[in-house]
């Protein structure tokens, strides 16, 4: 009924810092769409060219596999592209932006991140409203995902 395991650890993994630069800083957020409910759209795709905050994460080739980007930021939605390939995207709701890395093309990160205009008819819980008008990342880490054997005995 109850098995007795010894776990062996693995090898540490040491994920180096993440560098997250910033190459355009966010216009204005753009005004709200509404559809055919009133509810809120997602912004037209000519903004993340425009108005949205751009920045740049190096992607070092030497990662384990199953390593995440772990993404702290605020504004509407942000977009990750490798080139100009869009690999992933977010709406903004308070918590991380987990980013795996696993599958995605070599290459720098771009991350582009659109403010929310004050006056949008979206719920945003607890404090996350008081980011209105701003689009950032605040911060971002290697998550390294760690594999342990379990061998009975």
């Amino acid at each position: 009924m109850f098995t007795r395991c010894t776990i062996e650890p693995g090898e540490n993994i040491h994920a180096p810092a993440v560098s997250v630069a910033l190459v355009r800083p966010a216009g204005a957020a753009p005004a709200t769409v509404t559809g055919v409910l009133d509810r809120a759209s997602a912004p037209a795709d000519k903004y993340f060219d425009t108005v949205a905050a751009e920045y740049r994460v190096d992607v070092p080739s030497d990662l384990p596999a199953g390593t995440i980007l772990r993404v702290r930021w605020t504004g509407d939605v942000a977009r990750a592209y490798v080139a100009d390939t869009l690999v992933a995207d977010q709406f903004y709701s308070g918590r991380v932006w987990d980013i795996g890395l696993d599958r995605l093309p070599p290459g720098p990160l771009r991350l582009s991140v659109l403010p929310l205009a004050a006056d949008a008819p979206v719920y945003l819980p607890g404090r996350a409203r008081e980011a209105a008008g701003t689009a950032a990342v605040l911060g971002a880490e290697w998550v390294a995902v760690r594999t342990w054997a379990i061998r009975e005995g």
